[in-house]
């Protein structure tokens, strides 16, 4: 009997509960790390394939607030 083969043996085989929550464990960790990976990067995708002179503006008190409509000329007098 190898060294391995005892450790193998002990591990997988005398409790089967704990084995297979470890895989588990193992398998949902990579899948989200997947998951989480591809997320952030179609998330940056759209950023990096845009052009360089693009300006993007926000209001300054929140996301959900529009830009006002008297802005737009200001906007599109901005040099390009």
């Amino acid at each position: 009997m190898t060294l391995a083969g005892l450790s193998v043996r002990n591990a997988f085989l005398r409790n089967k509960t704990r084995a297979f929550l470890t895989v588990l464990g193992v398998v949902i960790t990579t899948v989200a790390f997947l998951f989480l990976r591809t997320v952030l990067t179609a998330w940056y995708a759209s950023s990096e394939a845009s052009s360089a002179d693009r300006i993007v503006t926000r209001n300054a008190i929140s996301l959900i607030n529009p830009l006002p409509l008297s802005y737009r000329g200001r906007i599109a007098a901005i040099p390009e």
